[in-house]
């Protein structure tokens, strides 16, 4: 059974006791994600872990789960007196304040940002780990919003297959793109992940908008937010959106590109290789992407829109058995070099210098608008306690508004109404 975000946050609570582990410098834990252990031992970029862990006499102790799982584990572990895990990859929308102080503080005493640039990694990246001035988690791996299209679709309907430079420009072309094929086969303009406020949230952000800033001021009954939700709930309307899209997932986005059932979607720059790719797509080397574009009246300051990207970072819990090794293992792996090849093993760098190293964008088709869309990048909801909750209010909602066609500011004050209580203070 899945754990839920909530349930994860909550076990962090309780501090359970176990009798004392003997201290382990010949190994290091680590919980990830499989991805996470792909990108620091396998591929082009080669075994950066291992290269440590090798000399420095450790046996390597992976736990690779799910990513409820990852942080129901992670919490439970770092609650104890002593934990079997050192090193830990860590999602920003699974932190709260009362997470943080399971895991040290890498720019305390310790040092363990030493040597790291940490600076260079942008700071929309950094906040969702920053708590009382301190830094929890050195991020490590984005999964950044794009804008994908086909241009192979768009050519058969005589479009431009040049990307959309402005919100109407977007909302003229996936309507255009809406059209049923000679061989009987609907296409859809537009495709997202689904409603929740993490998926349907770069709407939004093309006015700079959002559901709950950083400060945690609620935000949903402001224009952008007004103009995101009037325009999906106008786009479903029309038949622009999928008629299942209230229950849709990432890998129905996925699979509507590949299959050519859909001509636009927003979604995660890095699934590029996916969309593209010969095994499973009709159109390999046909879908493009392109920054998401920001509103006229925020172009100056933000080029493109400020999309949302989920942020992994390396954090190391406060009851780690072999704090030094996993302060050397985060040192190495979190340095802008090992970023470098991470990316080259298939991880989304979080570092600029990354993305514009010739040994990165040479190789990587993606790498340029990755870079663009980085710059003002921010997550999609700061962590709080009830974060689970309000993410399910807002879901519940704006389904509500798609089905029964409601207007805008009526769903976002019932959505504000709901929220406000669960906000903190």
């Amino acid at each position: 059974m899945l754990i839920t975000r909530r349930a994860a946050l909550a076990a962090a609570g309780a501090l359970l006791a176990r009798p004392s582990l003997p201290q382990a410098a010949d190994r290091l834990g680590l919980i990830g994600h499989s991805v996470h252990r792909t990108a620091v031992s396998t591929g082009p970029g080669g075994d950066i872990l291992g290269e440590l862990a090798g000399p420095a006499g450790w046996r390597v102790d992976w736990l690779t789960f799910g990513v409820p799982e990852i942080h129901d584990r992670l919490f439970r572990e770092a609650s104890l007196q002593q934990g079997a895990i050192d090193l830990a990859f860590l999602l920003n929308r699974y932190v709260a304040p009362r997470v943080a102080d399971l895991f040290l503080p890498l720019d305390g005493p310790d040092g363990v940002l030493e040597g790291l640039v940490v600076e260079e990694i942008p700071p929309g990246m950094r906040q969702p780990f920053t708590f009382g001035g301190r830094l929890y988690g050195l991020p490590f791996r984005q999964a950044t919003s794009g804008l994908f299209l086909n241009e192979a679709l768009l050519a058969e309907k005589s479009l431009s297959t040049s990307p959309p430079r402005s919100p109407e420009a977007l909302v003229e072309a996936v309507r255009a793109a809406t059209f049923r094929r000679s061989d009987g086969l609907a296409v859809n303009g537009l495709v997202l992940d689904g409603p929740g406020p993490s998926q349907m949230i770069d709407l939004a952000r093309m006015w700079d908008g959002d559901f709950i800033s950083p400060d945690l001021a609620l935000k949903v009954e402001e224009p952008a937010m007004l103009r995101a939700l009037e325009m999906l709930r106008g786009l479903f309307a029309d038949g622009v959106l999928p008629r299942i899209f209230p229950r849709f997932s990432t890998e129905q986005v996925t699979t509507a590109m590949q299959q050519g059932r859909a001509a636009f979607a927003i979604s995660p720059i890095s699934r590029h290789a996916a969309l593209n790719n010969p095994a499973a797509s009709r159109y390999p080397g046909r879908i493009a992407v392109a920054t998401v574009p920001s509103a006229p009246e925020i172009a100056a300051r933000m080029p493109v829109a400020p999309v949302k990207s989920e942020v992994w970072s390396l954090a190391i819990p406060r009851n780690a058995r072999n704090r030094d090794g996993a302060i050397r293992a985060l040192r190495h792996i979190g340095s802008a070099e090992a970023s470098l090849r991470a990316a080259l093993n298939g991880n989304g760098p979080v570092r600029p210098s990354t993305l514009n190293d010739p040994r990165y964008s040479t190789v990587v088709p993606w790498a340029a608008v990755e870079a663009a869309a980085l710059r003002d990048a921010r997550v999609p909801l700061p962590g709080f306690e009830n974060a689970a909750r309000a993410e399910d209010v807002f879901r519940e909602e704006v389904e509500g508004m798609l089905v029964r066609n409601t207007p805008a500011q009526e769903t976002a004050a019932t959505i504000a109404r709901r929220v406000r209580p669960l906000l903190p203070g």
